[in-house]
């Protein structure tokens, strides 16, 4: 089943917002009461391929939001600290 755009953003902001895709954590509940299982919409060879791409990408967006509030916002670098 070929997702709608919004569906597709739910799903990864879940993903993005809980840190780290398992498999145990696709399945989205929907309002019509049928479920989305959000792995079968991803490129890959087999599951784990699967969670491998989706915990780069929601890494790497991560990284990049924490490059971009630096460098939007040097004063809580100095008060907080590099790390």
């Amino acid at each position: 089943m070929k997702l709608k755009l919004f569906e597709t953003q739910l799903c990864m902001q879940h993903i993005i917002r809980s840190g780290h895709a398992k498999q145990d954590f696709l399945v989205f509940k929907k309002s019509d009461s049928n479920h989305i299982n959000f792995i079968d919409e991803i490129s890959g060879i087999d599951v784990q391929d699967k969670l491998t791409r989706l915990n780069v990408y929601a890494h790497g967006f991560i990284l990049r939001l924490v490059d971009c509030l630096k460098a939007d916002l040097p004063a809580l670098v100095h008060f907080f600290g590099e790390d």
